[in-house]
């Protein structure tokens, strides 16, 4: 194994530093771990997120399957950036393509496949910790990061339930002027995390704002953005990964008429906000400029005070 990871702290079982930071990183300047039929680039790892949930970006090539195994203490989802997976849990099967998010609980055993010459994806780990083993993949380490090997998939009584979601028609909301799909809801990861993808129009971005109760993760998809995270200033590309502690004032303005990004926030509870100021989507689109919904300057108020319900506070 070639490694260009040096792990600054230990996790899972190990001391874990629980002061969360903001940052930003992309995956060609990340940290990364090479083996010979797959890298991982840490992009938020436990080591920056004090362990809440950890983000890497990995690159598969056929052979780098995995054999069944579970998770005894964290969840794991995939978002597919590129190519196409087959994914076994328990006694499901899914075929997933670019776009498709596959949410994986734990203690359900799984594996995959690579269909397609190579796969890119995001891989989400809630509690994190778990992305570590991979700078030190051993049978032995294994059982150290809660990993057990299996001889299959196949489950026989009740099980926890994989699913699948994508960006569809019938599957998005416009927010103001934004469009949104929620690809996993607090109750579908029993609260530990929310999903969405979210498409924003320049000159309409939020004003200054904390979350008291969430930490939050950024995947630009498309676009260009700069945080302001504190003192901070972060330049958000394609590809890079911008990680926002909870109760840190931040905001962000795009430097391209329109972005796209996954936004993760754990725990989650916040898409439920959202979602009370949503609308279905008539068409896969941002809304235009215009198109604000009736009474809209009249719902900022209410935003304003149900976001303090779910610990969302504007400075």
């Amino acid at each position: 194994m070639v490694s260009r990871f040096s792990l600054p702290l230990r996790v899972l079982g190990m001391s874990v530093s629980a002061a969360a930071q903001p940052s930003l990183a992309v995956a060609h300047s990340a940290n990364t771990v090479e083996l010979p039929s797959f890298s991982v680039s840490y992009l938020a790892p436990a080591s920056v997120t004090g362990a809440s949930a950890s983000l890497v970006e990995m690159d598969l090539r056929p052979g780098s399957e995995p054999p069944p195994h579970r998770h005894t203490r964290e969840d794991e989802a995939f978002y597919i950036l590129d190519g196409s997976l087959e994914v076994r849990a328990g006694n499901q099967l899914f075929s997933g393509r670019r776009g498709d998010f596959v949410f994986l609980p734990k203690n359900l055993p799984h594996t995959f496949a690579v269909r397609s010459s190579h796969a890119r994806i995001l891989l989400f780990v809630s509690p994190g910790g778990f992305e570590h083993f991979f700078a030190r993949m051993s049978p032995e380490s294994a059982a150290e990061f809660g990993l057990e090997f299996l001889p299959d998939t196949a489950v026989s009584g009740p099980q926890p339930m994989a699913f699948v979601n994508r960006v569809a028609p019938g599957s998005a909301y416009w927010y103001a002027t934004h469009l949104l799909t929620f690809l996993a809801g607090s109750r579908q990861t029993e609260g530990r995390y929310a999903l969405m993808q979210a498409t924003a129009h320049r000159g309409l971005e939020p004003p200054p704002h904390v979350h008291e109760n969430e930490d939050e993760f950024f995947y630009m998809l498309n676009g260009v953005a700069e945080f302001k995270v504190a003192d901070q200033e972060l330049h958000a590309t394609p590809g890079s990964c911008v990680y926002l502690p909870k109760r840190v004032p931040h905001s962000f303005q795009l430097l391209t008429p329109t972005a796209t990004a996954l936004i993760m926030a754990t725990p989650g509870g916040i898409e439920e906000f959202f979602m009370q100021f949503s609308r279905p989507a008539p068409k896969l689109e941002v809304p235009p400029l215009g198109d604000l919904p009736p009474g809209y300057a009249a719902q900022l108020d209410r935003m304003t005070r149900e976001g303090a319900k779910y610990g969302l506070r504007f400075v």
